[in-house]
Order: C-alpha cells, then structure tokens, then sequence
C-alpha cells in the first residue's frame, strides 16, 4: 500500500464515520431524551437493525469504496475451492464468492485489490 492509498483510505474511513456514526449517535441520544425509562430498548431495537441492515449493504456499498472488486474467470471458483481445502481463511486471501441464483449453481468469484 502506498502513502497516497493510506491517506485516501483514512479520508475515507473518516467521511464514512460521519456519515453513518452522526445520525446513529443523533438517534441514540433522541431515545434517552424523550424516551425515558424504555430508551435502551428502542437504541437496542435500533441498533440492532442497523446492524442488519449494513451487514448486507456493506459488500455493495462500503467495501468498493476502499477495494476494487475484480472479477475472476469462470472455472476459479472450483480451483480455489480445490487449493483452499485445508485453509478456511478465505477472507485473508481477498477472494469474495457471490453465488447468483439457486437454479442455475453459478458462483461469481472476486478478488480484492487496493
């Protein structure tokens, strides 16, 4: 990673946190204001699903952001599966498998740049 990618990353990461982490905190600090003894229910409830809702929004929104998502041609997905039998760490190796519609078993392989 060069500085240039360090810096942009940071600058990155820090507009992102504004973002998503102000309107968090404006809506956490909503609840304990006017919510009064249930508040931690609602910032739970709340938390929770944004939570869920960024855990699939993150590969389509946030990730490209900081990596670029190149496409693999078709056949790695089986030549990656037959190397990485005894490695479970896939995402250590940047490779991201997409699996695109039950029927037709086809999986879309990415691996991840900087």
């Amino acid at each position: 990673t060069t500085p240039w990618t360090f810096v942009k990353d940071l600058l990155k990461g820090f507009a992102l946190a504004l973002a998503i982490g102000v309107p968090m905190l404006a809506t956490v600090l909503g609840f304990f204001t006017y919510c009064g003894a249930n508040a931690w229910l609602y910032t739970w409830i709340a938390i929770s699903i944004f939570q869920l809702v960024l855990f699939f929004l993150t590969p389509v929104l946030i990730l490209p952001l900081f990596l670029e998502m190149i496409p693999l041609p078709g056949g790695s997905a089986i030549a990656i599966n037959e190397i990485d039998k005894e490695s479970p760490w896939i995402f250590l190796k940047r490779i991201f498998y997409e699996i695109d519609d039950d029927s037709s078993n086809t999986i879309k392989v990415y691996q991840t740049r900087d």
